[in-house]
């Protein structure tokens, strides 16, 4: 038990390193350089259990709540639509946790 412990606790860290100095979108959730449908389907796969081991809930919690639900589907749609309107830098997002100022940089993800 110990050992699983020590286990998830350090790759806990290295997770929270490696999303801090590659700066990583977080509705980037399948780590791809792309925000698209693929990171919402991730979401659901997690939720319904079938995302795999690799997959953990801090990766696909996009709105950073805790809780990994539909609300983190709907903020990856939400910043699928930002891309969509040219990064739309004005729009309001606050009610889903403002999720793009928790960590990570956007730079030009839309446009390749």
């Amino acid at each position: 038990m110990k050992r699983i412990i020590t286990i998830l606790f350090c790759s806990a860290m290295l997770l929270s390193v490696f999303a801090a100095t590659n700066e990583v979108p977080v509705a980037d959730t399948n780590r791809d350089g792309y925000i698209n449908t693929a990171d919402a389907n991730l979401i659901y796969s997690y939720i319904l259990g079938a995302a795999g081991e690799e997959v953990t809930a801090e990766q696909v919690d996009v709105n950073g709540d805790g809780e990994v639900n539909t609300i983190d589907v709907v903020k990856v749609y939400i910043e699928m639509n930002k891309g969509l309107n040219g990064g739309a830098p004005d729009s309001d997002d606050s009610e889903f946790g403002g999720a793009h100022e928790r960590r990570g940089t956007w730079g030009n993800l839309w446009n390749k």
